[in-house]
């Protein structure tokens, strides 16, 4: 309507208030004391000239008086994605009636669209989608939050009757399958689209909130952007994971398509995310190869070189071992132009993916969550992992160096050449053990060696490693070391299992680095040797396999013997410990201690001892186990049969173990009705689960004589703990000496046949007790006159059953009562469930009819995540007025809160925060959709006025810094914590769609949850990067923490993703070396060693004394000496190469993971 001339005399400006102008958009907002000038014409001064509500509508993005009364009514508002529910007609007309199909595949029709705000989209129409609408909604509003570069951005969905689509952006360079068919892609861009394909599934996979399987993993569903940048797409078969239990989720449905189907789908085994390792395979191999999986190949004389697929093809031309492998199979459009070793590296990766028999899918069937090979370093350390765990052993029956075994999957397994033994994870407590393979599939395992059974491990991420320097680790789900082998050699070795049990570590040539046999747990099986230097220590329970109370091992007189090591007490109980040991047949001159159990079910060993079993002779699967309720009994089976029987046992009398019953009870055995535990007149059962701790006293003695009295109860002895023993010829004198001691709790008195005199044994322990009919006497239990326990109630107790569990009693009342008085109590009853039967129903169909009217209102149904805007008012009361203060720092202080719905949060109210609320939403819009399991998880947002808040979860261990001031972390932990901030920092500044400077890292943002997995948090100072210019973000206040800042905040440089490397390496130094950046360090005798910052300290340390003696001269103290040195060194290395002054020297967050992985 006009035009402005540069002359300055020709323009005037035009005061328009309450209006900001943000990003080259006008937003209407209601500020104070802030207006926007525009520039025109002198002779245009007229307000009514200027068309101003057409110019806001033209130009306007976000329009927040418009929205926020929705806002206000849904308590969200989510700026920057602009995720909505769709209706079908306006995807209909989008399409065209659904006319211009692009793409089709197993899960339903890909067509272009264009839509209401001319956005071009990919519209999926599902096939035969058989969810509900609530769970389609559930899974939708999940994906939705996912958030990574390489993923295709959901827009939005519909949901209507049996119409369900899902709304994507559109990708201009199609699909990877189109241009593979057309040849445009070179060497860099194929490796580049492996990468980014292999990133985001590892996301998916193992990295965000909610755990996701793709299951259609294909060409067609891998698109290209502008810069052919992979975005993988096409959720609509995608299944949600449970994060605790990852490997069985709910599939019925076969889903994928023909040629990229894993087959696990065939096999009927557990579906786990190794289906996406499997099509990930093939896709990288038709990468590869430029070949479909599907035709046959012919060699270029024309004669067939293999009828069957591709990957067949693949390994045929590989097996042949000579250098020209790689080319006969590459893809002549690749061109010669491309890096050979990457090349075999990308071929081998693919080929151990696509393991495809059940016998290899059992052993291994590997990925790299990252193909990170931007180093040559890199590159020859992942080949050599590469070619080792890519390579099947003759057997399943050997693990190599490189390669794991996974807790995720049941079938990831060793197995012996003949199958005679198995070894993997055990589904309860997931623990490494070894197992008789059993004949019969659903049989239970019969474990005869576990690693970690007093530290078991979750389900997910949890692995058993045979690593480069030759050390068989555990670690769990946060990479903490669950056992370890403790072994190094420099030299290849393996792990396998053999056919006799032993799992064996040793070296190509033969030398044994470590065996199970060693380290036995409760079993031993033929021809493992018990020696002086093992002890078999039976398990708590028959389902609880951590380590219990009975010990069968050679004693300090070379005697072999069974031992009860309980909480209070311990004892011998096997052989007769009142007799001496050639009394029972066994001799303690022969110090070389070893006893043996053999085939044929005859067990030696070096005092004397000797046995054979029932069924001698026959070589049958045998083992001895020393067995939670106190006995050593060897089990034999026959395969036909498959079932195992008791083929000898050292103890006939099943109470004869000590402990059996705990203290204040005794025990009560007979064959016909096996044993039996009860509680002593006047006590009652400690714990109903745990019969070991015994019984407790329902009274209280006092020391005065005439206020005692004793119970008889006959034929019962208690072993051990006498406070005296004399002959006395009668009852009287034995119960003077107990009345004159107050710890006294009863006394035995019994007669003995070959002497011809009473003895008397005062009791301070009631321990041990047993009913015998051959014993010649009674114990007489001490109680209070004032309390009236008979010994008719004793006997008539409640007897309970301990074969090692708890049988608990049942009883039920029968009464008898008027017939008319029962039916009119039925009737109401059943009158009054109607009722409420009905007011539910109501209820659910009002709550239902709002919900939808909800949704379809805002368009948004977000159904997962519950973030949300939060009222002042709201946390201002969850805070208690902001009074419980849990932390503070540059940007604000952290409040401990409890919300409306019960859950504690943590509520973050920053300082001075200057921006309008535009800018803070679209901020706050984008850093919610981060979703990623090192992240603090964000429930909210306030902004009103001048107050602006986060609320995120609430950590119960808190921050690393409590955490390194309390000196709770030990070595595990902290390299974990390392690990796992990398990997989210690494999320943040690379991988997420938005990315993002933290600008705070420090140990008071690191927080750790139950687990002490870390969960970087505190957002306020944040900064959105451009990802078309990352290295310019718009930042013109200094952000951070004194001592946490990079130099770049100082010296006025560009601030870019470096800043958040400096401070992360301040950080790892303070976890290393337990001291704060800014204080001095001192030397033992007081003299300063350096007064400048932890880091000159440090690098001083190590540029002046060699690799072991400097970082003992830092290292914490509190880490003690069980750390491994060798990471110890990288993560010292790491931490100080990422505080380098120079920006340009630092590592890339993402480079970093690489080094610590």
């Amino acid at each position: 309507m006009f035009d402005i001339t540069c002359n300055w005399n020709e323009s005037t400006f035009l005061e328009m208030r309450g209006v900001e102008f943000y990003g080259g958009f006008s937003i209407p907002i209601p500020i104070k004391r802030a207006f926007a000038s525009s520039v025109i014409p002198k002779h245009n001064c007229s307000m009514d000239d200027l068309n101003f509500k057409e110019l806001i509508s033209k130009h306007m993005q976000v329009v927040l008086t418009s929205q926020k009364s929705n806002t206000d009514q849904q308590g969200y508002h989510l700026t920057a994605t602009g995720f909505r529910k769709f209706s079908y007609s306006e995807l209909k007309k989008a399409t065209k009636g659904f006319s211009q199909e692009i793409g089709s595949g197993a899960g339903g029709v890909v067509y272009k669209g264009i839509l209401s705000d001319q956005r071009y989209a990919a519209i999926k129409r599902l096939d035969e989608a058989k969810q509900g609408e609530g769970e389609f909604l559930a899974e939708v509003s999940i994906i939705g939050r996912l958030n990574h570069m390489n993923l295709i951005e959901m827009w939005g969905y519909c949901a209507e009757g049996k119409h369900r689509l899902l709304v994507y952006e559109y990708m201009e360079n199609g699909s990877l399958a189109e241009n593979l068919s057309t040849n445009t892609l070179d060497w860099s861009k194929r490796y580049n689209i492996a990468i980014g394909t292999a990133r985001v599934l590892a996301y998916v996979h193992e990295e965000c909130l909610e755990w996701i399987l793709h299951c259609d993993i294909k060409p067609q569903n891998i698109l290209l952007d502008s810069n052919y940048e992979p975005k993988l797409a096409d959720f609509g078969l995608s299944k949600l994971l449970k994060r605790d239990n990852p490997n069985n989720p709910s599939i019925s449905m076969i889903r994928g398509t023909r040629g990229y189907m894993a087959p696990e789908w065939v096999f009927n085994l557990p579906i786990t995310s190794k289906v996406d390792v499997y099509s990930y395979g093939i896709v990288v191999l038709e990468m590869v190869t430029g070949k479909s999986t599907a035709t046959s190949v012919q060699d270029i004389d024309g004669e067939e070189a293999y009828d069957g697929r591709l990957v067949a093809w693949v390994r045929e031309k590989r097996s042949n071992a000579n250098s020209s492998w790689v080319e006969q199979i590459i893809e002549p459009a690749i061109g010669p132009d491309y890096d050979k070793s990457k090349m075999e590296v990308l071929t081998t990766v693919a080929l151990n993916c696509v393991m495809a028999q059940p016998d290899e899918i059992r052993v291994k069937r590997t990925i790299p969550c990252k193909l990170a090979l931007n180093t040559a370093l890199s590159i020859t350390i992942f080949l050599l992992a590469s070619l080792l765990s890519s390579q099947p052993s003759s057997s399943s029956s050997s693990l190599r160096m490189g390669s794991c075994l996974s807790a995720e999957n049941p079938e990831d397994i060793l197995i012996s050449p003949n199958a005679i033994f198995s070894a993997g994870f055990l589904a309860i407590g997931y623990s490494f053990a070894i197992w008789f393979t059993e004949p019969h599939f659903h049989s239970p395992s019969t474990v005869t060696w576990m690693a970690n059974r007093d530290q078991p491990v979750n389900g997910k991420r949890s692995k058993l490693s045979l690593t480069l320097d030759a050390n068989l680790v555990l670690v769990d789900a946060a990479f903490n070391t669950a056992w370890s082998s403790n072994t190094v050699s420099s030299a290849p070795v393996e792990l396998h299992l053999k056919d006799d049990g032993n799992l064996v570590l040793r070296e190509v040539q033969g030398t044994v680095l470590w065996q199970s046999y060693d380290f036995p747990t409760d079993t031993l099986v033929p021809a493992q040797p018990l020696t002086r230097y093992t002890i078999l220590v039976s398990s708590r329970s028959e389902s609880n396999h951590s380590s219990g109370f009975y010990k069968f091992f050679f004693d300090d007189n070379n005697v072999l013997g069974l031992h009860y090591d309980g909480p209070d007490v311990s004892s011998s109980y096997w052989p007769q410990p009142w007799l001496l040991s050639w009394d029972v047949g066994r001799t303690s001159f022969n110090s070389s201690r070893i006893g043996v159990l053999n085939s044929l079910g005859l067990f030696n060993s070096t005092d004397n001892f000797t046995f054979v079993t029932s069924d001698y002779g026959t070589v049958l699967q045998r083992r001895l186990k020393v067995d939670c309720d106190g006995n050593v009994r060897v089990y034999s089976r026959n395969n036909v049969l498959g079932k195992w029987y008791v083929s000898w046992q050292a103890i006939s009398s099943g109470c004869i173990p000590h402990g059996i019953c705990g203290p204040n009870s005794l025990c009560v055995y007979d064959r016909v009705s096996g044993r039996k535990c009860l509680c002593l007149p006047g006590h009652r059962l400690k714990n109903h689960s745990d019969w070991s701790q015994g019984c407790e006293p329902l009274f209280h003695l006092t020391c005065h004589k005439n206020e005692s009295m004793f119970l008889e109860i006959p034929s019962v002895e208690f072993y051990g703990y006498d406070n005296h023993y004399v002959e006395v010829s009668n009852y009287s004198a034995c119960e003077k000496l107990c009345l004159q001691d107050c710890t006294c709790k009863g006394f035995q008195h019994s007669y003995s046949d070959d002497k011809r005199f009473y003895r008397c044994y005062t009791k301070t322990q009631l321990l041990n007790g047993r009913r015998s009919p051959v014993f010649q006497g009674s114990t007489y239990l001490r109680l209070p006159k004032s309390n009236s326990f008979s010994h008719e109630e004793y006997a008539s107790e409640p007897l309970y059953d301990h074969v090692c569990y708890v049988q608990l009693q049942r009883a039920y009342i029968k009464t008898h009562g008027n017939r008319l008085v029962k039916i009119f109590l039925w009737f109401a009853t059943a009158l009054g469930a109607f009722e409420m039967i009905c007011v539910l129903v109501i209820w659910c169909l009002l709550i239902r009819t709002r919900q939808k009217s909800k949704v379809g209102q805002e368009g948004y149904h977000h159904t997962e995540s519950g973030f949300r805007k939060f009222s002042y008012s709201e946390l201002k009361k969850a805070t208690k007025g902001f009074s419980q203060e849990i932390g503070r720092g540059a940007g604000g202080v952290v409040y401990k809160g409890i919300l409306s719905d019960q859950r504690h949060a943590a509520i973050k109210r920053l300082y001075n925060a200057k921006q309008g609320e535009g800018e803070f939403l679209a901020e706050v819009g984008i850093i919610g959709r981060l979703n990623h399991m090192n992240l603090i998880e964000m429930w909210g947002y306030c902004a009103e006025g001048k107050h602006r808040l986060l609320v995120c979860e609430y950590m119960e261990n808190g921050s690393l810094a409590e955490n390194l001031s309390s000196n709770t972390l030990d070595w595990s932990k902290r390299y974990n914590i390392a690990l796992g901030t990398a990997r989210v920092l690494a999320y943040l500044h690379e991988q997420c769609l938005e990315w993002i400077l933290h600008c705070d890292i420090k140990p008071q943002n690191i927080l750790l949850d139950s687990n002490y997995e870390p969960k970087l948090a505190d957002f306020g100072l944040s900064k959105l990067m451009k990802r078309d210019n990352p290295n310019n973000p718009s930042i013109s206040m200094i952000r951070g923490t004194r001592g946490y800042m990079a130099p770049e905040w100082v010296l006025n440089l560009p601030i870019t993703s470096k800043v958040d490397v400096y401070s992360y390496g301040i950080v790892v130094l303070e976890m290393i070396t337990g001291k704060s950046t800014t204080r001095s360090i001192h030397k033992i005798n007081d003299e300063e060693t350096y007064d400048g910052r932890l880091v000159e300290w440090v690098r001083e340390k190590s540029g002046s004394n060699t690799k072991s003696s400097w970082l003992e001269q830092i290292i914490d103290p509190d880490i003690g000496p069980a750390y491994d040195k060798i990471k110890m060194e990288i993560l010292s290395s790491v931490a100080l190469n990422c505080a380098m002054e120079d920006r340009d020297s630092r590592p890339t967050m993402s480079q970093v993971v690489e080094m610590l992985q």
